[in-house]
């Protein structure tokens, strides 16, 4: 029974460092450092593309969400945020009706009505973020969309931002990189979004073998998709978040064992 105690003392540190780096050291002021610059350098990014997303709203609501000067203002969009990956306007049935850069015009009048961020657009008519996801593109990539609306008030349809979380992570904490590489972001469900590992980088944290065979680990878990910020005690881990348009990421550190 003592060895089996013993045993699980070491248990729960070697499985933090299977999932996460190593990170700045538990509940000192450095982690708590390192956890503040990560969050402050990604809500900053966070920022810029709303700005740059209401922008566009406010273009294409002047414009309409088709012709030459609708693809001035998405091409502008694409070209202030690093992290883009295309740009549409979206109209009010959740077609795409104007892409751009050209590389994507193809996928011009397809409909994405049935997307989750979509539906809460045309239903809300509200800034929404969504998680990851296979977009019609085939890439996998976070989208912000922003309502647009007329000259009189009528509600047109949305502008979308696709972008790369591994990209705009990069972005936002290069500046940051030597308090923050020990840290691990991740979505609420449990999603990497970025990891010192980059074979890491997309898959689930909560879903991994080591996470669901240990209690504390589990524990962590749950925590870590329900609350904005922590310490837990028995891992080690303290994190806070970040935000835009009601989606949430997780900054998570853990201590070097």
């Amino acid at each position: 029974m003592k060895n089996a105690v013993i045993a699980s003392l070491f248990l729960v540190p070697a499985l933090l460092l299977t999932f996460f780096p190593a990170g700045c050291s538990g509940f000192s002021s450095d982690s708590e450092a390192a956890l503040e610059a990560a969050r402050v350098a990604i809500l900053e990014e966070f920022n810029r593309v709303n700005i740059e997303l209401r922008r566009a709203a406010e273009r294409l609501g002047a414009s309409g969400l088709t012709g030459c000067d609708a693809r001035s203002a998405l091409e502008d969009l694409y070209l202030a945020i690093p992290s883009a990956v295309d740009c549409a306007a979206v109209d009010s049935r959740g077609i795409m009706v104007t892409i751009e850069p050209a590389s994507y015009r193809h996928h011009e009048n397809k409909d994405i009505s049935g997307q989750e961020q979509v539906k809460r657009m045309l239903d809300r008519r509200e800034p929404v973020m969504t998680g990851i996801f296979l977009t019609v593109e085939g890439i996998e990539a976070g989208d912000a969309e922003y309502p647009v609306f007329g000259p009189e008030g009528a509600f047109l349809g949305s502008v979308s931002l696709l972008f790369s979380p591994e990209k705009l992570l990069d972005g936002a904490l290069s500046p940051v990189s030597g308090k923050t590489d020990g840290l691990v972001v991740i979505e609420t469900g449990g999603r990497i979004l970025r990891h010192s590992d980059g074979a890491r980088i997309g898959t689930n944290l909560f879903a991994s073998a080591g996470f669901k065979s240990d209690e504390r680990m589990r524990r962590l878990g749950e925590r870590l998709a329900a609350e904005l910020e922590g310490r837990d005690g028995p891992t080690g881990a303290s994190w806070k978040s970040v935000e835009l348009y009601n989606g949430f990421w997780r900054i998570v550190d853990l201590p070097s064992r």
